[in-house]
């Protein structure tokens, strides 16, 4: 949040809607981690982002803890250079 000219405090929303939590480059490829809680489900623009992710040759992957984080990130090693990239969920 941020205070504007009146000193009314408002969000400020960054990026495009569905975007991960978290973005990065692993080896030179694209990877986007969206965080969930146990039960946690994809927003239709979060499922849509994953997609435009994934056709243009990037990861995107749904963690549910820091261990499937941490696994994610070792399939992705993994996998480089490989046509096939991981799809977790």
């Amino acid at each position: 949040m941020i205070k504007d000219g009146s000193g009314a405090r408002r969000f400020v929303r960054c990026g495009i809607s569905g975007q991960a939590d978290i973005t990065g480059v692993l080896e030179g490829l694209r990877i986007e981690i969206e965080c969930k809680t146990a039960k946690g489900k994809l927003t239709a623009a979060q499922e849509a982002f994953g997609r435009m992710i994934r056709e243009n040759g990037g990861a995107y992957v749904v963690v549910r803890s820091v261990t499937e984080l941490i696994a994610a990130i070792k399939n992705i090693e993994a996998t480089e250079g490989s046509e096939e990239l991981p799809v977790v969920h």
